[in-house]
């Protein structure tokens, strides 16, 4: 009896609980190589090397949710050998009805992709409804590593940028710059059916322990206009910013377009 039991527990298992648990998650890995050769003047040859391996896992959480994880392995060799770890887009959404919330290590764009187009870590909630699609997120980019996030607002963040990892300064020389972001975003695909907008408000926080701080402040908007089988776009940003040190303050005005 007992062992009849057992055996219909473990078929009930295989053919109950085993599909769920194999089908209710995802994973893969991509690896991607690059080798180039050039020359740097007549008489010398340089070469470069470059592999990724990009492993990612995602699952469905009930009905309405997901997690995704992915990381990042960078081997190469430029002037000299290197390796570059990390973690890349982990993410936790939920939806409730016309409404969300993402938070992790997610990605965010401007409409122009002038001012913030990467990975952050933060929440960003949205809503969707006639009126358009509104979402609100507040990131960090301190954590996340100097060239996934691309930030560099001054000469000495620029200059670090262009930096190799140096695994004896290794907090100098692999994160960000430490700022906060605030993003409010609105976008709508079809007013009366001629033209779709996106409009943003970006504020941004410095955080690092720079002499200089640099805060800064950006409105930008983006218009699309399809013409039968073409689609026309333009947009621009007004942004503002304060720059502050010890001695002085200095503010001023930014515009960006395209077209």
């Amino acid at each position: 009896m007992k062992q009849f039991i057992k055996k219909t527990i473990l078929i009930l298992f295989i053919t109950l609980v085993l599909p769920v648990s194999v089908f209710a998650f995802d994973f893969g890995l991509i690896a991607n190589v690059y080798t180039g050769f050039g020359n740097k003047n007549i008489e010398e040859v340089s070469a470069d090397f470059k592999a990724d391996l990009l492993p990612r896992f995602s699952m469905l959480i009930g009905d309405d949710g997901e997690f995704f994880l992915s990381a990042g392995l960078t081997f190469g060799a430029d002037d000299g050998a290197y390796f570059v770890p990390e973690l890349l887009r982990t993410e936790f959404s939920m939806r409730f009805g016309n409404a969300g919330v993402r938070l992790g290590r997610i990605t965010y764009s401007d409409p122009l992709s002038f001012i913030a187009n990467g990975l952050f870590d933060g929440v960003q909630g949205f809503h969707n409804s006639p009126l358009g699609s509104f979402k609100l997120g507040l990131w960090y980019t301190g954590l996340v590593f100097k060239k996934t996030a691309s930030i560099g607002m001054t000469l000495d963040e620029q200059v670090n940028l262009e930096t190799p990892v140096d695994y004896s300064n290794f907090a100098d020389t692999y994160f960000a710059p430490s700022r906060m972001i605030f993003a409010f975003d609105w976008g709508h695909p079809s007013i009366a059916e001629l033209i779709n907008l996106q409009f943003s408000i970006i504020t941004q926080f410095d955080l690092t322990g720079a002499d200089t701080k640099l805060n800064t402040q950006y409105f930008t908007l983006k218009a699309g206009f399809p013409i039968k089988r073409f689609l026309f776009e333009a947009g621009g940003s007004l942004g503002f910013f304060q720059s502050k040190t010890d001695d002085s303050n200095y503010s001023g005005v930014m515009f960006a377009g395209d077209f």
